[in-house]
C-alpha cells in the first residue's frame, strides 16, 4: 500500500526548518499565535487562491516565506492553483488567516504519457495510474481546451494530486511542461539489490548508475528518482539520481496540523492514515460531512488537530470532502458579494474560502477569487450539494471564455417523460435529445426515463431563461 506523496512534501520542508523556532508576534491580521495550539502550524493540501496563498481554508501571507519548487528555490508567482503543498506557519487566532514561514510544492510524476483512457478519466504517467475528476484543474496555458482530451500519448506532463490506497495519483492539478527531465515520488517495492531496481507502482527504476542521497534503498522507503526522457524505455526509467526521504513527518509534540488528502490505511476508526500520515480521534473528534462508520480506504477527508509525542495527529476536527459531482457550464446571471454566492441557471451556487477559482479566461488574472467575477462571465462550476435545497457549493470555479455550450450534472429526480429535474431545473427532451447510459450505449427515451431516477446524469443543451433543453442526456457512472 502507497504512503501518502502529502506526508512526504511535510517531511521534506521540516527537514529544512526543523529546529528553527516560531516566533509570537503580530501581523496584519491581528494577533498571531505559533501555531493555534502553541506549537508550530503545518499544513498540507490544495492551492485554492491567491493574492496571499490559501490551502485548506486558510489565507496564508506569503511576505519573506521560504518557497521551494521540486526542491529548488521559487517565488509565489511559479505556484499554481491546484498544486498540493506544504505549508508551516503561524495562525491567527481565528483560524483563518495566517503567516507562512515556508511554503513547499513537489510533483508526484512528470514524464511522459503512455495511454490515457477518456472513458475511465485516467491516464498513465511513467507506469503511474493518473485519475481525473472534477477536481483536476488542467493547466490553460499549456492545455488547450483544459481538460483531459487535449492531452496525447508521448505528451509529457507534470502531475500533482493525492495518492489513494492503492497508489494511483487522483490528480488535482496537470500541467503539460517541454524538455526532457522526468522524475517520479511514491513507495519502493521490489527491490532487488543485486540487479540495482526497484519498482514505484508499475515503473521499473534502475539506479545501478545513480547518484544516491538520505540513504540506501529500501522496500517501503518513500523515494524521489529522476532522470530524463531517454533514459525511459519499456516501462524502465534509467535513473540519474535517487532521492530516499523521510515519510513521515519530522513534528514536535504539540504542533498543530491540518492535513487534506486520502485515506491510505485504515486499521480502525479511532486509528487511520490519512495522506501517509498517521491519525487518531477520540470522543472528543468533532465529525462533519460524515460519521466514523464513514471512514473507509480512498475517503477523501481533511483533518485538523495536534501532534503528539509520537508524531500522531490526533484530530480535533475531521471533515468529509464530499465528491465534486454536480456541474453548471454557463453564464452568471446574478452576484452576491456579501454572501459570496452567484446564480447559474438559476440555481443558487456559494462559494467560500475553500472554493477553487480559476482563470481559464483570456484575462488570465492571476489573483481571480469572487470579486473579480462579472454577471454574464461564462463559468464551469464543479461541487457538491449546498445547505439548501437545490443549491450547489462550489469546489472549483472556472472562468472561461464565452462559448455556446450549456450543460447541467446532478441526480435526475421527478422522471415523467418527456422531463425530469436537476437541482430544481426543469430539462426538457424531446425527438432531437440523444440518450445514453452509464457504459456509453445509446438508450432509447423509455430506457433512460426507466434507469435514470435517482442517478447522477449530465445533460448538454439550451438554457431557454426557464428550462434546460436537452440536446443529450447521459447516465454518469456511479
Amino acid at each position: 500500500m502507497s504512503r501518502m506523496r502529502s506526508a512526504r512534501l511535510i517531511a521534506r520542508i521540516l527537514t529544512i526548518i526543523v529546529g528553527a523556532g516560531l516566533a509570537v508576534g503580530c501581523g496584519s491580521g491581528g494577533t498571531q499565535v505559533a501555531g493555534i495550539d502553541g506549537g508550530g502550524s503545518i499544513a498540507s493540501g490544495v492551492i485554492t487562491g491567491f493574492g496571499s496563498v490559501f490551502v485548506n481554508g486558510v489565507e496564508y501571507r506569503t511576505t519573506g516565506a521560504q518557497i521551494t519548487i521540486n526542491g529548488q528555490p521559487g517565488t509565489e508567482a511559479q505556484l499554481h492553483v491546484g498544486e498540493v503543498v506544504t505549508v508551516r506557519g503561524v495562525i491567527a487566532s481565528g483560524g483563518k488567516t495566517g503567516d507562512a514561514q515556508s511554503i513547499s510544492f513537489d510533483d508526484n510524476v512528470t514524464g511522459p504519457i503512455t495511454s490515457i483512457d477518456l472513458p475511465g478519466n485516467s491516464l498513465v504517467v511513467l507506469g503511474q495510474t493518473v485519475r481525473t475528476d472534477g477536481t483536476t484543474t488542467f493547466d490553460n496555458s499549456s492545455i488547450q481546451p483544459p481538460e483531459l482530451g487535449s492531452l496525447a500519448v508521448g505528451d509529457i506532463v507534470e502531475v500533482s494530486g493525492f495518492v489513494d490506497a492503492n497508489g494511483a495519483v487522483v490528480a488535482t492539478r496537470i500541467e503539460r511542461r517541454s524538455g526532457s527531465a522526468i522524475e517520479v515520488s511514491g513507495t519502493i517495492e521490489n527491490l532487488d539489490t543485486n540487479a540495482k531496481r526497484f519498482q514505484v507502482n508499475a515503473l521499473i527504476v534502475d539506479y545501478s548508475t545513480a547518484q544516491l542521497s538520505g540513504g540506501s534503498p529500501s522496500n517501503g522507503a518513500c523515494v524521489e528518482a529522476k532522470g530524463d526522457s531517454a533514459g525511459f524505455s519499456g516501462g524502465v526509467l534509467t535513473a540519474s539520481r535517487v532521492e530516499v526521504e523521510g515519510c513521515q513527518p519530522n513534528v514536535t509534540s504539540g504542533d498543530h496540523g491540518e492535513i487534506e488528502g486520502l485515506i491510505t490505511a485504515v486499521r480502525s476508526t479511532s486509528d487511520f492514515d490519512v495522506a501517509g500520515q498517521r491519525v487518531a480521534t477520540t470522543a472528543a473528534t468533532q465529525f462533519s460531512g460524515g460519521t466514523p462508520a464513514n471512514l473507509a480506504a480512498n475517503a477523501r477527508v481533511e483533518v485538523e488537530g495536534t501532534f503528539d509525542a509520537a508524531g500522531t495527529l490526533v484530530a480535533s476536527k475531521l471533515e468529509f470532502k464530499q465528491a465534486s459531482e454536480l456541474r453548471a457550464t454557463g453564464t452568471i446571471e446574478s452576484l452576491n458579494a456579501a454572501s459570496s454566492t452567484l446564480t447559474v441557471f438559476g440555481i443558487p451556487i456559494t462559494t467560500d474560502s475553500e472554493t477553487r477559482f480559476e482563470d481559464d479566461s483570456s484575462q488570465n488574472v492571476s489573483t481571480f477569487n469572487f470579486s473579480s467575477l462579472r454577471t454574464n462571465d461564462y463559468v464551469e462550476v464543479h461541487g457538491s450539494a449546498g445547505t439548501a435545497v437545490n443549491s450547489l457549493r462550489a469546489t472549483v470555479l472556472e472562468r472561461r471564455d464565452p462559448d455556446t455550450k450549456r450543460e447541467l450534472r446532478g441526480p435526475a429526480v421527478s422522471l415523467a417523460a418527456p422531463t425530469f429535474t436537476i437541482l430544481g431545473v426543469s430539462v426538457v427532451t424531446d425527438a432531437g435529445t440523444t440518450f445514453m447510459d452509464d457504459s456509453d450505449n445509446s438508450i432509447t427515451s423509455a430506457q433512460f426515463f426507466a434507469l435514470a431516477a435517482g442517478r447522477v446524469v449530465n445533460v448538454d443543451g439550451t438554457w431557454t431563461g426557464s428550462s434546460f433543453l436537452a440536446s443529450s442526456a447521459e447516465i454518469e457512472r456511479p
